[in-house]
């Protein structure tokens, strides 16, 4: 089958959806499923890998000003697929490419699946433009119902959607791959350099921006100082919050910036909990990061990081999502070593059973389902 999956994120952008992409198109390249990726613009020196990308001109998103959208060129795009000749056309997002994607989907006769990855109706209010959360609901609903299936990521988006009137859903998960992310990566070097004194490792790992909280996190560390607990919280990532984050000046807050690979699993590795105060996720890919590295996960219970998020088994999950109450769980918790110890293990072991090889398998067998009903409709 010819799979053309359009997209308006990729790599070098980085966020759950890009992560996911990588892990298709390496499972697409490694069972010889014919397929292209249709991208915004970006650089990329492997040659073999472009022979299978298609990227088009891009400007910088108002919101995300270091997210690339590509311009509607739809002439180019129609071009390109009409030489491509998908079979199906998997949209993974709404912007711009998305939608000339759907549109070419139907306007060709080509049946078209897509996924629902972020939760931007809510992002809005974080940006001052809740005003706009209706409109863009309407145009949610207009899009996902001309796709013949949506993939979500989780029972949190699944209930979303269906309460907005999007019809044909199915939950297709995240995965982890526990090769990479593994408490193997663990290093003394690194908790030295980031917690001379000894103190207690949290590490958020993400971006830095309004929705995710962060300043949650970062209240909550202050009130643990003020407790007499020595704590270092990390910050693995970047956004437009953090000049206004590093301004508050907080001693026990190290900014780790963008990391990436090894070092992005080191990170995760040597930390001794993982926190998280995000409220929108569709998923939370970074909760099975985590998890897989044998890290608690003490989070706000909410959104799709309770898909695996088990209070008292593999975490700490927290009703409130106000920075007393991290504290306070925190804290508790760190006083107790051997309940680190067993929340880590059992994190451990709930991300052994996240395997992106079953669920890959999951998505090409509902392409080939889709396809073939498509086509037993156009024929009845």
């Amino acid at each position: 089958m010819r799979v053309a999956v359009v997209t308006d994120t990729f790599f070098p952008q980085v966020n759950g959806v890009t992560k996911t992409l990588n892990r298709m198109q390496e499972y697409m390249e490694k069972n010889d499923i014919t397929h292209k990726f249709f991208i915004p613009e970006f650089q990329n020196d492997d040659e073999e890998a472009m022979e299978r990308v298609i990227s088009f001109k891009s400007i910088n998103f108002f919101l995300y000003p270091e997210l690339q959208i590509a311009l509607p060129f739809n002439h180019v795009l129609t071009e390109e697929l009409n030489a491509f000749e998908p079979e199906i056309i998997h949209v993974i997002t709404q912007g711009p490419l998305g939608f000339m994607g759907l549109q070419y989907g139907l306007k060709h006769d080509i049946p078209v699946v897509a996924s629902y990855t972020t939760d931007f109706p809510n992002y809005l209010k974080f940006y001052g433009l809740g005003l706009f959360e209706k409109p863009v609901w309407l145009y949610l609903e207009y899009f996902h119902n001309n796709a013949l299936l949506n993939y979500v990521p989780s029972r949190y988006s699944f209930d979303q959607l269906e309460q907005h009137g999007i019809r044909n859903k199915m939950i297709w998960g995240r995965g982890i791959d526990v090769s990479r992310f593994t408490p193997q990566k663990r290093r003394s070097d690194l908790r030295r350099t980031i917690a001379p004194g000894g103190e207690k490792i949290m590490l958020y790992a993400g971006r830095l921006s309004k929705e995710k909280k962060v300043d949650v996190l970062i209240e909550a560390t202050q009130m643990l100082k003020d407790e007499g607990q020595a704590v270092k919280l990390v910050l693995v990532g970047d956004g437009p919050h953090r000049q206004e984050l590093q301004s508050l000046k907080v001693p026990e807050v190290y900014f780790a910036g963008y990391q990436s690979g090894e070092e992005l699993q080191a990170y995760f590795a040597s930390a001794d909990l993982f926190v998280f105060a995000s409220e929108n996720e569709t998923y939370g890919n970074v909760i099975l990061e985590a998890m897989a590295s044998g890290l608690p996960v003490v989070s706000v219970n909410s959104g799709g990081v309770r898909e695996n998020l088990i209070d008292g088994t593999n975490g700490i999950a927290i009703e409130t999502n106000k920075p007393a109450e991290f504290a306070r769980k925190i804290q508790k918790l760190l006083s107790d070593e051997a309940a680190i110890e067993k929340l880590g293990r059992n994190a451990w072991q709930h991300a052994q059973n996240k395997d992106w090889e079953n669920l890959f398998h999951l998505l090409y067998d509902s392409y080939l389902k889709i396809r073939l009903q498509y086509q037993e409709s156009r024929t009845a």
